[in-house]
């Protein structure tokens, strides 16, 4: 992490790559050399952090880092910017969560609001309640790309249609739990860094799900890389110091859409989309059974709660994406999926001698497809798991 500086923290996949454990892990090694947490988060999407004591938090409005702040009684103000999509009831609930006040929390008057009525226009179409669609019902566009409805996409056409009576921001929607919190963000940014303040960017989605460079039309409701972010933050290139690109051993897809919810035996009516040509969809039990791992390694999606479609790493992604959003680092996790001994390793150096070769070698083809060198190795979901190769112990 480079003092004075916009650092980063980057989705080079599909999403779901554990971000906030490495946001988290960051802003723990860091501590007080860090100012500012910043997020640009919508509601479609969650980041979870947990710490070694076990406490867990899953920010879905605010950047997972905040549980650093929370337990270690730290100073940062944490920025949400004007790329952010806020709904405001769990945003409330994640603010008493973290214990947050108006001196802690600071949110951009152009952030998005994103409310019921929006998730109900990307339903409309014939989603029902229960997920479930009718025999006489048509999936709507939503369902068809496997969107989790959750009203980014509606929210974002209103900000687009610029209707001068619209209460889509904000600094307009009227909603007074929000006025303590408002500030100019993109100024308290400037300053910090002007002052040689340092600001952890935590990044949202994956690169694989950009507007422009993702697989259109399987992919979120606006462009999530790293210039992106700082656009949405009003930082100046210079500014930017290390993007950590965080990627699993096995990218993942959120989960098709059937008939029957969550029934893959019923009729597929939407899909997540395709990935790189280098890569193919694997089977959960075989990916358990291949790293050793005691149990069915299947995944369910945080938001949605659905379970997640697994692939082979895909150099070319890791090529593309690491290219694409500037990485000086690469954060390397599920490391247990490849082989399951070094499930829950922690630590420096010692740690990463630990490893083995079947570990080892997988992180040599990724620093050989990216370029870039692996400095962080997640091996499980708490934050001691995780092996950090700059750390000389």
């Amino acid at each position: 992490m480079q003092t004075g500086k916009w650092n980063a923290v980057i989705d080079l996949q599909f999403g779901s790559t554990a971000k906030g454990s490495i946001s988290y892990y960051l802003a723990t090694k860091y501590g007080n050399a860090i100012d500012m947490y910043a997020s640009g988060n919508m509601s479609n999407a969650g980041h979870t952090a947990i710490d070694a004591s076990g406490e867990q938090f899953i920010g879905i409005q605010l950047p997972a880092c905040t549980l650093h702040k929370k337990l270690n009684g730290g100073e940062q103000a944490v920025i949400l910017t004007g790329g952010c999509g806020i709904t405001i009831d769990r945003l409330m609930y994640e603010i008493d969560q973290m214990g947050l006040t108006e001196t802690d929390l600071f949110i951009n008057p152009n952030a998005l609001i994103i409310t019921e009525e929006h998730a109900k226009i990307e339903a409309k179409g014939g989603s029902k309640a229960d997920g479930t669609i009718g025999d006489k019902d048509k999936a709507s566009a939503a369902v068809k790309i496997g969107s989790t409805q959750k009203g980014c996409g509606a929210a974002m056409i209103e900000r687009i249609i610029r209707n001068p009576d619209s209460k889509i921001l904000a600094g307009k929607c009227g909603d007074r739990r929000l006025e303590p919190y408002l500030a100019d963000t993109r100024d308290m940014m400037q300053h910090m860094l002007s002052t040689g303040g340092t600001i952890l960017h935590e990044g949202s989605q994956g690169a694989g799900l950009d507007l422009l460079h993702g697989f259109w039309p399987y992919v979120t409701s606006r462009m999530v890389n790293t210039m992106q972010f700082m656009a949405e933050s009003g930082i100046p290139p210079r500014a930017v110091g290390d993007v950590y690109g965080v990627m699993r051993t096995f990218p993942i897809r959120v989960a098709n859409r059937y008939k029957k919810h969550g029934d893959p035996t019923s009729e597929m009516i939407g899909t997540s989309g395709p990935t790189f040509p280098d890569s193919v969809e694997l089977d959960w039990q075989d990916v358990s059974n291949n790293c050793g791992a005691p149990h069915n390694l299947c995944e369910y999606t945080t938001v949605t709660k659905l379970p997640r479609r697994i692939f082979s790493f895909s150099g070319m992604m890791a090529r593309n994406y690491a290219e694409m959003n500037g990485a000086t680092k690469i954060a390397l996790t599920f490391m247990n999926y490849i082989d399951w001994s070094c499930y829950g390793l922690g630590g420096g150096a010692s740690a990463f001698e630990k490893l083995s070769s079947k570990c080892k070698n997988f992180i040599d083809q990724v620093e050989q497809a990216t370029g870039v060198p692996v400095t962080l190795i997640n091996t499980g979901p708490n934050n001691d798991h995780i092996i950090d190769r700059e750390l000389n112990d």
